[in-house]
């Protein structure tokens, strides 16, 4: 199976378990030192300090702190480029904003780094 196939079908894994909360099934593709990046971000729907976490469970709380208080639901994406580096807009109806999520995957296609901006 060619690697960007393998990319594209982690990725909508992914979007569909961070939708469901299911931490622990996204937790997979993480490495254990994964860097996670974002400005602040100050809408009217959702506000976060900007941050730049460095291990797998900081992220993962992360992402249970973010549902708790926004719950913030991919609506949909479009994938821009696809491979090690992979940038993927996704689209929150419920929170009216899109955001722009690089992924940078390793050897192993497992996510070291990730970098989000509102766009």
């Amino acid at each position: 199976m060619p690697f960007e196939k393998i990319l594209k079908q982690l990725i909508d894994n992914a979007i569909k378990n961070y939708n469901e909360q299911s931490y622990e099934k996204i937790s997979e593709i993480l490495c254990d030192r994964i860097e996670f990046i974002s400005p602040e971000i100050n809408l009217s729907s959702i506000q976060t300090p900007a941050f730049h976490l460095t291990n797998k469970e900081e992220v993962v709380n992360f992402w249970k702190e973010l549902h708790q208080n926004f719950a913030p639901t991919i609506s949909s994406i479009k994938i821009i480029q696809l491979g090690k580096h992979s940038i993927i807009w996704c689209h929150y109806n419920s929170l009216n904003f899109t955001s722009e999520l690089n992924i940078y995957f390793n050897q192993y296609s497992k996510v070291y780094k990730l970098t989000n901006k509102i766009i």
